[in-house]
């Protein structure tokens, strides 16, 4: 979760976690972790934020992202999966 809220300081922006669940696994050594966020700010800040997202220094996928604009606020929506040995 600290790593997540680094993206968003790194980009400007400040980082919601929306929702945290596990994701089902038939392997008992390795687990996954699928984080929704939001975030807002220019369209510069929630660039740097999918960026910092796709290259996360742990195993991890951006599954979705959802970008939007509106009333010149731009909108992230993302999805990422997280694979660790932590149990869940």
């Amino acid at each position: 979760v600290e790593m997540l809220d680094q993206v968003g300081r790194e980009a400007g922006v400040k980082i919601q976690i929306v929702s945290t669940q596990p994701e089902s696994s038939a392997s008992k050594s390795t687990r996954a972790l699928i984080f929704v966020m939001h975030a807002e700010g220019t369209f510069s800040q929630v660039e740097r934020a999918v960026e910092l997202f796709e290259t996360l220094p742990i195993p991890s996928t951006v599954e979705q992202i959802d970008m939007s604009h509106d009333a010149g606020i731009w909108s992230l929506n993302t999805r990422v999966r997280v694979l660790t040995t932590a149990t869940i």
